[in-house]
């Protein structure tokens, strides 16, 4: 009953996890990220106590914690660099949010999926409703009180989705995080499907809500890189799972790739300076160039976690390479091998379970985020990153209890 409280305690802070970020929500943002971070380890506790037999170990759980305890240590030994409570707040709250999916038992494992599909259908409404009439009214506030900034008023009108989170490229990496889950949850909790449409529960139609409102709120961020990181995913499953769903693959990559396209032709033409891709792209490989000349500066330990120089923006635009520049070469070959043991697993998993309800949702989540942080910066924004940390918990948790099982 106990472990069912923090289970539920968790449910309700993580529904208002993406609800608060930093540069409007400093201080609570730091707050949320500790009180998450003490119940998940109360509710670790509670779930090795009642456990019946723990998932065995993994490389990958080895992996992670050499990461969090390299982590740990530059917070410890600066080594001449700095470090932020913010950061120190964010990396500790992943930590026991990666602790808590990994020791989450098989029945609760779908209500915190669902439940996570059902805070991204609530983010994207938001998101929605803000694109239909927050911005307008924004934007006469603006004009009634002469308020000339063109950046802001540009980024404001562009007709994208992206609250509440800054920008729509942070929108669309975490929508396309609760996406999968949203439709794994559809197949878990789908009941009798081979009764007549009309005689079947309501909650059956309602279902696909969630699933359909995530997606409207990614398709209205129109967040090439989300896009893209998605569809990379998508064909990665594919690969590996070798479903023989051949026609219904290339039909959804053929939609993608048109509504890329458009999507790459409007904006080309017919979007301010700050939108245009071509724009975005070029500053992106500026980003990284800037933070290679950081890098080759301080290979070794790095400049400090959260600590970033200005490389012509606050972020590199590219995780692997800040959590280099930021924690050092250690902290950056520990997270490679996170990626790469985990591909592992989950490649093996899919292909010795591939009737798995949950793990397929689980997978294509977790490499969307890998994609997209190869030209973005979600890994280092707590507010939707949290959410990748679960998903790395739970499919290793699954992987890891199937291997015992089969052992």
């Amino acid at each position: 009953m106990t472990r069912l409280f923090f289970f539920f305690t968790l449910i309700l802070l993580l529904f208002f996890r993406p609800f608060f970020g930093h540069s409007l929500f400093s201080r609570a943002d730091i707050y949320l990220s500790w009180i998450i971070t003490l119940n998940c380890l109360v509710l670790t506790v509670f779930n090795k106590k009642t456990a019946k037999k723990d998932a065995p170990p993994s490389l990958l759980t080895g992996a992670v914690c050499v990461f969090f305890g390299l982590i740990l240590a530059r917070f410890v030994f600066p080594f001449g660099g700095f470090f932020r409570p913010q950061a120190l707040a964010d990396y500790v709250c992943f930590a026991s949010l990666f602790l808590a999916a990994r020791t989450l038992p098989r029945n609760l494992q779908p209500g915190l999926i669902f439940a996570s599909g059902i805070t991204a259908a609530a983010v994207s409404s938001n998101a929605l409703l803000w694109l239909g009439y927050g911005s307008s009214c924004l934007l006469a506030f603006m004009h009634e009180h002469h308020i000339v900034y063109d950046f802001a008023s540009e980024y404001i009108s562009r007709g994208r989705a992206f609250m509440p989170f800054n920008l729509p490229s942070l929108l669309g990496g975490y929508l396309m995080l609760g996406i999968p889950l949203c439709f794994v949850s559809i197949s878990v909790y789908y009941k009798e499907a081979d009764v007549l449409l009309t005689k079947r529960p309501l909650r059956n139609s309602l279902l696909i809500v969630p699933f359909l409102l995530a997606l409207a709120g990614l398709l209205a961020t129109q967040a090439v890189g989300a896009f893209i990181s998605f569809a990379a995913a998508l064909l990665l499953y594919f690969s590996l799972t070798r479903s023989g769903k051949t026609r219904f693959f290339s039909v959804l990559a053929g939609t993608l790739l048109l509504l890329l396209s458009g999507m790459l032709f409007l904006r080309s033409y017919h979007a301010g300076y700050w939108q245009n891709p071509i724009f975005s792209l070029g500053q992106r490989m500026l980003y990284w160039q800037n933070t290679l000349n950081v890098i080759k500066e301080n290979i070794i330990w790095g400049t400090g976690l959260g600590d970033l120089p200005f490389v012509g923006a606050r972020y590199s635009h590219n995780s692997f390479l800040q959590l280099w520049a930021e924690g050092g070469i250690a902290v950056f070959f520990a997270f490679l091998a996170v990626v790469l043991f985990s591909l592992k697993d989950f490649a093996s998993f899919l292909k010795k379970a591939p009737g798995d309800k949950l793990f397929p949702g689980l997978f294509i989540a977790y490499s969307a985020f890998i994609f997209h942080n190869l030209v973005d910066f979600s890994f280092f924004v707590a507010q939707g990153a949290f959410l990748w940390w679960i998903i790395l918990g739970l499919a290793d948790n699954m992987a890891s209890t199937r291997r015992g099982e089969n052992s």
